[in-house]
């Protein structure tokens, strides 16, 4: 939920966000999003303040960054004509007014094409093509990830893990557990190849060194020859891939 306040003289957006789980209220600068806030049960709006008023300086300071940096980025306009990537691919969006409630997608050769039912206001059908195009992006990870996981796993020498996906994972490229199974996002369809390789062998690399040690980007380093050098690309332009 968007919401706003007044720190000092400035009005600062931000993203408040209820968990279930959580206790008091955290603050996050979040790439995407700008101030996000994170709040338990009990946390009300006046606690929120309280919070938001007592960290002023932090927030300012770190949102100025941000903003140095281009982030976070204005947000999109999704239209006919517009030009989406997978991976090293450049897709056409078509948008389709459909009827009866109901909303799809497909793509055919380097066309993709959404249907979005017509009854709903801007706003609305804003929202139902970004879900649209997420639940398509992460079809595509699932057909195209487990592969490249599977591809450094045989150069080291591993056994092939579980390879799962999550649409709601946001801060994370990828993770490995002690279980031995890697968790990977969607959202690296949406940068080239080389760069989701990074993460792919990454994550494989945590199979054999669960931490980052030396040994570990020894071995990243072995496997991915320039691994340093797309781990920075890679924090630099991660912000940007996404569906904004």
């Amino acid at each position: 939920m968007r919401r706003s306040i007044v720190l000092g003289e400035r009005r600062i957006d931000y993203f408040h966000e209820p968990v279930a789980r959580h206790k008091g209220v955290s603050l996050l600068i979040n790439p995407q999003k700008g101030l996000l806030v994170r709040t338990g049960k009990g946390a009300g709006p006046r606690m929120i303040a309280e919070t938001l008023r007592l960290r002023a300086d932090w927030i300012l300071t770190n949102l100025d960054k941000l903003a140095a940096l281009g982030l976070p980025p204005t947000p999109r306009e999704y239209g006919e004509g517009t030009v989406l990537p997978l991976q090293d691919q450049q897709l056409t969006l078509r948008l389709l007014m459909s009827s009866g409630g109901k909303a799809w997608i497909s793509c055919r050769e380097n066309q993709l094409t959404a249907g979005v039912p017509h009854e709903f206001d801007l706003t609305e059908r804003r929202f139902i093509l970004l879900e649209l195009l997420k639940s398509w992006y992460l079809t595509q990870a699932r057909r195209i990830l487990p592969g490249r996981v599977e591809h450094f796993c045989s150069r080291l020498g591993l056994a092939v893990p579980a390879v799962k996906f999550s649409r709601q994972a946001q801060s994370r490229w990828g993770s490995c557990n002690s279980a031995g199974v890697i968790r990977l996002s969607w959202r690296l369809m949406l940068m080239p190849a080389y760069l989701s390789d990074y993460v792919a062998a990454h994550e494989v690399c945590h199979l054999r060194h669960l931490n980052h040690s030396p040994a570990f980007w020894q071995l990243l380093e072995g496997l991915l020859p320039g691994a340093h050098e797309l781990r920075g690309v890679l924090n630099r332009q991660g912000p940007f891939y996404d569906l904004y």
